[in-house]
């Protein structure tokens, strides 16, 4: 298993994107002081992050600075995907084209909550491309003659890229397609990864259920579906000359949220995507274990 912190984007390393600072084709409106009701939704380009009015008035402050009038709602539509502290999409029409400034070596970045065909990763370098990869992400796994001749293919909602070369003032460029409609893009983190361990058998994967079943006197159900966020228990086997580096990336998770990798071989197992969670640690135990390696219990679980 392997852990990405996330490094922000912000105008500052955003080089450029195809959506627009307010991007009017998902209904964002630009703030501009002006006369504004409760309820009125306005971004502020400048720090790409979206604002609700709180109280009818004629306000000139301009939201991120006025607390008492406006309501942070979090980025938007071009940051959302770069924003691992809510629960939001980036949401375009295809293909979602986007250049990001690094100011640090970085070897891996993972992508989820994903509705397209395939993601492209380049690393550039004044300009030149100095690596490239392309992740498709249909699938279509058979188990009866009717099925591979009917059955409709399905999307993976999550890619990694790993082992890219560790440049000093390179970019990333980010190019996500689907050929059948809308990209979608939940999270887009990129680091440089730590090493957690390998995960032992037994995993458990159990769904935080938000939604409601609520029966009357009569025994009549209501259903109130809302979402589930995933969460995942796993038992780690490491080295123990890695553990420094491992308590050291704990304590810089605390309530912070980062991209969770349980199994790097996104091809060769039914389980990868169970086993990504951008989310944080619920639990992060450390103990020794015989023959220098130290047993981590960790518990995950998605933001």
């Amino acid at each position: 298993m392997i852990v990405i912190p996330l490094i922000p984007v912000t105008s500052s390393n955003l080089t450029s994107s195809t959506i627009p600072e307010v991007d009017t084709a998902v209904g964002e409106i630009a703030w501009v002081s002006g006369i504004f009701e409760i309820g009125d939704i306005r971004v502020v380009a400048s720090v790409g992050r979206k604002f609700m009015c709180l109280n009818d008035g004629s306000w000139t402050v301009s939201p991120e600075l006025d607390p008492t009038n406006w309501e942070d709602l979090g980025a938007s539509n071009r940051y959302a995907m770069f924003d691992l502290y809510r629960n939001t999409q980036t949401v375009s029409s295809s293909p979602i084209v986007a250049v990001v400034s690094l100011d640090k070596r970085i070897d891996a970045t993972m992508f989820a909550g994903l509705v397209a065909t395939y993601v492209q990763v380049e690393m550039l370098v004044a300009g030149e491309v100095v690596f490239t990869e392309e992740i498709n992400l249909n699938i279509r796994k058979t188990m009866v003659w009717t099925e591979y001749f009917y059955s409709e293919f399905e999307s993976k909602e999550s890619a990694v890229v790993q082992n890219m070369p560790m440049y000093s003032n390179a970019s990333l460029r980010y190019t996500i397609v689907n050929n059948y409609g809308d990209v979608k893009c939940g999270a887009a983190i990129f680091n440089r990864s730590t090493y957690l361990g390998y995960i032992e058998a037994g995993v458990e994967a159990d769904p935080l259920n938000f939604s409601k079943i609520e029966r009357d006197q009569f025994g009549n159900t209501t259903l109130r579906p809302r979402p589930s966020y995933s969460r995942t228990s796993q038992s780690l086997i490491a080295d123990s000359k890695h553990i420094n580096k491992i308590r050291k990336i704990k304590k810089v998770l605390d309530a912070v949220p980062a991209g969770w990798v349980g199994l790097q071989d996104q091809s060769g197992s039914d389980f990868f995507e169970i086993l990504n969670i951008v989310g944080i640690w619920r639990k992060f135990s450390i103990r020794d274990d015989p023959a220098d390696r130290a047993k981590i219990q960790l518990e995950l679980e998605e933001i």
